[in-house]
């Protein structure tokens, strides 16, 4: 309890640094901007393993500290819960910071679905995806 204490403790004394320095600095707009997408990206990755990691951490230790009681799905529940941790750490910052989001929308846009119906068939049952100027 007392780790979660100190996250939010010091997330809030950032939060109001990040405040006060933009504040008295002469940055451009864009600066700024991305000063705080950066700021908001930094607090989600810190929100990914409280969710994935220390929550269903301290929900095990817990419910075997409390009932006396250990078994295999808890662990196995929190295998999966540190590999969803790893596979969603970098979500904030690409969709956050614009620069990071635009590149990646741009690339799903390059995408074209086209649907081929087969000869005899009523219903459209094959896709395929062309690629266009993906280097």
């Amino acid at each position: 309890m007392s780790s979660e204490f100190a996250m939010f403790f010091f997330a809030i004394k950032c939060f109001l640094a990040t405040k006060r320095l933009m504040a008295q600095a002469g940055h451009s707009k864009c600066f700024r901007r991305l000063q705080w997408q950066l700021f908001y990206a930094l607090v989600l990755q810190t929100l990914i393993p409280i969710t994935f990691i220390q929550g269903p951490f301290s929900v095990i230790y817990f419910t075997t500290l409390i009932l006396d009681n250990s078994s295999e799905p808890f662990g196995h529940f929190l295998a999966l819960s540190i590999t969803m941790y790893l596979a969603t750490d970098a979500f904030p910052t690409i969709f956050i910071i614009k620069q990071y989001r635009d590149t990646v929308v741009g690339v799903f846009k390059r995408f074209k679905v086209i649907q081929v119906q087969p000869k005899g068939a009523q219903q459209n049952s094959i896709t395929s995806i062309n690629f266009k100027n993906l280097a």
